[in-house]
């Protein structure tokens, strides 16, 4: 978490160059959240198991591919 507030102008530039950032597999395992002016992301942990169970689903559906 920043230890400082963000202005509106600044969150909106993180969150448009985050959102436009490329992800393995399109699979945007991000999350932030925007409590006032304090942004926070939510992507160590919580995107390795969204990417774990990706994997693992997409070995389920029988395509055959990697």
């Amino acid at each position: 978490m920043l230890d400082h507030s963000l202005s509106a102008e600044q969150i909106d530039v993180l969150l448009n160059a985050a959102i436009a950032a490329p992800s393995m597999h399109n699979t945007q395992p991000w999350r932030f959240g925007v409590s006032g002016r304090v942004m926070t992301d939510q992507t160590a942990s919580q995107a390795q198991s969204r990417s774990t169970s990706a994997i693992g689903r997409r070995g389920v559906g029988g395509t055959g591919g990697p």
